[in-house]
Order: C-alpha cells, then structure tokens, then sequence
C-alpha cells in the first residue's frame, strides 16, 4: 500500500498516476450528477425530518410557519449531509466545494418547498440553455 506521506502528497488529493518523480493529482470538485443525486436523498430525508419536527411542536402546542421549519431543515440537511458526505470520501473543502455546499442547502429548501418536479423542470431548462 502506497502512502500520500511517501508520495508527497496531502490526504485532501487523489493521485491519478504517477510518471517517474513526477506525480499528477486531481482534487475533485462537485458534479452535476453527483449535486442532482444529492438533492434527491437530501430533499427526501428532509420531507421526512420536517414531518417529525411538526409532530414534536404540534404535541407540544408550539405554534410555528411550515415553510420556515422546512428551510431550518433544508439548510441543516443541505450543508450538514454534503460536509459529511465530502468528510466521508475524502473530498477536500475548498472554495468551489464550500459554495456547493451552501447551492446544496438552497436547492434542498427549493427542492422540499416546491417539490421535485418543478425543481426537475427548471435544471432541464437550464440545461438546455
């Protein structure tokens, strides 16, 4: 087993190949599949964590405004779930991967406020564009 220390390189990289003394790497930035991929699991256990949430201050007779709970959990869910998905497979924090992360809690509100097929149909039309 090779190790990033005999390499020269940081754990954040991923060695692509090594050519003699000469190393390349590729530090990995978010994908459009992987952030619509993301989206989907987030918004789901989002839907599922706010009807919980709802049921606690219901029970509890706390009066609250549901978009805002949704957004409270979105944003949680969002940031918290693509900060440990990129702590899980070693994917560094860098500038592009920090604003992936923030558009990943942003398009989970959207994405659980307005439901999925709208959201679906606006990243198409983008696409196109």
């Amino acid at each position: 087993m090779i190790l990033y220390r005999e390499l020269g390189l940081k754990k954040a990289e991923i060695p692509c190949r090594i050519v003699g003394a000469k190393k390349e790497t590729k530090v990995f930035d978010m994908t459009i599949t992987l952030f619509i991929s993301l989206v989907t699991v987030f918004a789901t256990a989002t839907s599922l964590i706010t009807e919980a949430t709802k049921k606690v201050l219901d029970g509890k007779g706390i009066q609250y405004a549901s978009n805002i709970v949704v957004c409270i959990v979105a944003a949680v869910v969002g940031i918290g779930g693509t900060a440990a998905y990129y702590a899980l497979t070693a994917i560094p924090f860098t500038g592009a991967n920090i604003v992936s992360m923030i558009l990943m809690g942003v398009a989970v509100a959207v994405g659980s406020m307005v439901g999925y097929d709208k959201v679906m149909q606006a990243i198409k039309q983008i696409k196109k564009d």
